[in-house]
């Protein structure tokens, strides 16, 4: 559920409402290491297919909108390396995440989002139930939007973040 309030260029708009459903449909996931004292060390992997699904609010005339009236397929895949214990602690576990979102046109406009690429990273390390370090994301766009099936240039989406992590794992 999103609310806030948004201005662009001298117009002011409150929004609210649902978001669309973010979901994982198919997930196949292999340890390829040895598990010590309970821990899986050496590399994981994933493969997967998620979906955005259009079940927000929606508003073709709203300056934000907490919908997107946009199905997205998501194929992905990620690696998790944990290594065994070090100076600093349990293990360095290095982990990356890369998925490609591809959009559906939007039927109310006729716009379709070119696709993106993200790819999201982290270190850290593992201290007793404490895990510490650094995430981040950068996502690209690789092809450009389409207008009514028009291309158009010059729009394309870039983002990236990066910042601490800090997790507690919960005894059973």
């Amino acid at each position: 559920y999103g609310w806030g309030s948004i201005t662009v260029n001298g117009k002011h708009q409150n929004f609210k409402g649902m978001n669309d459903i973010y979901t994982d449909v198919l997930m196949w996931s292999k340890h390829l290491g040895t598990v010590e004292e309970g821990r899986p060390r050496g590399l994981s992997m994933k493969l997967g297919y998620s979906m955005v699904l259009p079940t927000g609010k929606y508003d073709a005339k709203a300056l934000y909108t907490t919908g997107r009236n946009t199905l997205y397929y998501i194929p992905n895949g990620a690696f998790t390396y944990l290594t065994g214990p070090n100076f600093l602690g349990d293990g360095t576990e290095f982990s990356v995440s890369y998925f490609l979102d591809i959009a559906r046109k939007n039927s109310a406009t006729g716009y379709q989002n070119g696709m993106v690429v993200d790819v999201d990273m982290a270190i850290s390390e593992v201290i007793g139930r404490w895990q510490l370090g650094v995430a981040g994301y950068y996502a690209r766009q690789i092809a450009d939007d389409r207008l009514n099936g028009q291309r158009v240039s010059g729009n394309r989406f870039a983002s990236a973040a990066v910042g601490p992590v800090i997790a507690y794992n919960i005894p059973d």
